[in-house]
């Protein structure tokens, strides 16, 4: 057997990482032919000159497909033994690739190889290998316990605690940031599942390679490949790149619990994700310095915990038992109880409570969503309608609104009795409160979503279309529609915060 490798690379922004990447496989394997494939998942930045300054054959594409696609299509047509996947921002150590070639050479019946991963300074980074998720691990995980207990082989079975990765063994998962694979097994496997966009694709292929009969991936302890990524983020690391990259692995790990479990435990894995989701819920709500993060991971549990649907199905598809965990999620959800009591709240004083303030004629209809302040500035007079979602609000101090009979008005029509006097050199809140009454006489019609401004006085059986704006005294019997705009002001004239006529002083409080 020769001893060449393909060595697949796929970017996306990456151009601050390939300068090492690229000059380190130079050195990486001096007794073996290397040929490197690049593929280029949409990249903006420098990532496509890079390697091609490099010298390296690199495809581009004008949308991410994601890693597994990407890596699938490099590898296509590859003709050397072996295929070698490496991250663009991880770098092998000088003999690295040819200290995983000696040991496949010498190992025939394995099929994948992995080595060692250390931070830039050195530290060894653990996540080289990991153990399966199981049952047991994902309910640890998902309660947290393996989050207060690390290092504890017992609460965080997958982290293989206990092992300083000095020594070489086989491993459940290798990790896929630099990762040695028989070109023929490669084949023989069909390459990544491509429903795993990130995430999750290399650890579903190596279970499928031991459900098929292969060996588990082989770690080589003395081929070391410096790994600047981390199962932590560093401090300094955007909320929205740090959401978007945990995202991606919840969804991978759901997909991997829903995908790859058999029995009984494939019925626990939508259970668990739930209950995981419920813990980032619970930690939004009591604060600190990543209550931003938490919620964000609570707030998209929905597409997170469904994981990443099948070739043939939809995102949207929610199988009955998907349903009724959502169902129950939003029952077990204490923000729901929460916002149920604000509704309330809203309900009883923005509607309930201020209709026991209005004065009443007989037979008024108002629908139960009228928003009402200062209610009792506000006179409605006998068999007058009010539609859904319609404001009346009246002044605090002064500004009343006179409603006479066998009116209506409306969905979402607004009538005010005060208006803000306005200030652009400071605060318009600050500027005080403009309070001139509001009379409706008689019989008048007011369309859906029209706006009746402080001081107007609509005369008997007017009209006034829908949403039209009245900002002027209408006189009886006026049919008035439209809601052009015109300039009332100029912007470079100096401003004037006082009153206007008919600004009222004190309580105008005698019938139209």
């Amino acid at each position: 057997m020769t001893r060449a490798v393909t060595v697949l690379i796929v970017t996306h922004q990456s151009e601050e990482h390939l300068d090492q990447c690229l000059r380190s496989l130079a050195l990486a394997a001096p007794k073996s032919r290397l040929i490197i494939r690049a593929w280029d998942n949409a990249s903006n930045d420098g990532s496509v000159a890079k390697l091609q300054d490099a010298g390296v054959t690199v495809i581009t594409s004008e949308e991410n497909i994601g890693f597994g696609a990407a890596v699938n299509r490099l590898a296509s047509g590859v003709g050397t033994p072996f295929i070698f996947l490496l991250n663009p921002d991880a770098a092998p150590k000088p003999e690295a690739i040819d200290v995983l070639i000696d040991a496949a050479m010498a190992m025939p019946d394995r099929e994948m190889f992995c080595g060692r991963t250390v931070f830039p300074d050195g530290r060894d980074n653990p996540t080289s290998a990991w153990g399966s998720i199981t049952p047991r691990s994902a309910l640890l995980f998902a309660t947290g316990l393996s989050m207060l207990w690390p290092h504890s082989p017992w609460f965080a079975p997958e982290a293989l605690n206990g092992w300083d990765r000095l020594s070489d063994r086989e491993v459940d998962i290798a990790t896929g940031c630099a990762l040695l694979v028989r070109t023929a097994t490669w084949k023989a496997l069909g390459g990544f599942d491509e429903r795993y966009w990130l995430y999750g694709e290399e650890t579903e292929m190596q279970l499928r390679m031991v459900r098929s009969g292969f060996n588990r991936p082989w770690f080589v302890s003395s081929a070391t490949f410096v790994h600047k990524n981390s199962a932590v983020d560093p401090p300094g690391v955007p909320l929205e790149a740090r959401t978007s990259r945990s995202l991606a692995a919840l969804k991978g790990r759901a997909t991997l619990m829903r995908h790859t479990w058999r029995g009984l435990a494939r019925w626990t894995a939508a259970p668990i994700l739930w209950l995981n989701a419920l813990r980032y819920g619970t930690q939004s709500l009591l604060g600190g310095p990543k209550v931003a993060y938490y919620r964000a991971l609570w707030r998209s549990r929905a597409d997170w915990t469904r994981g990443y649907p099948p070739p043939n199905e939809t995102s949207g598809a929610l199988s009955l038992f998907g349903r009724v965990l959502r169902l129950a999620g939003g029952v077990l959800d204490p923000r729901a109880y929460l916002h149920a009591l604000r509704i309330v709240n809203f309900y009883n004083y923005a509607h309930a409570r201020p209709r026991r303030e209005l004065n009443l004629g007989d037979d008024v209809e108002i629908t139960p969503n009228v928003t009402f302040y200062n209610a009792t500035r506000i006179s409605i007079g006998s068999r007058t309608v009010i539609a859904a979602r319609v404001s009346l609000m009246a002044g605090g101090v002064h500004g009343r609104i006179f409603i006479g009979q066998d009116c209506m008005i409306g969905p979402d029509a607004l009538v005010t009795a005060a208006n803000y006097r306005g200030d652009p050199e400071g605060r318009h809140r600050s500027s005080g409160m403009r309070e001139i009454n509001v009379i409706l006489e008689d019989n008048v019609w007011i369309g859906a979503g029209a706006v009746v401004l402080p001081g107007v006085r609509i005369g008997r059986g007017a009209i006034i279309g829908a949403s039209t704006v009245v900002s002027e005294n209408v006189p009886p019997g006026a049919v008035l529609v439209g809601a052009a705009t015109r300039k009332v002001r100029d912007g470079s004239l100096p401003w004037v915060s006082q009153k206007g006529n008919g600004d009222q002083d004190n309580d105008s409080s005698g019938a139209p």
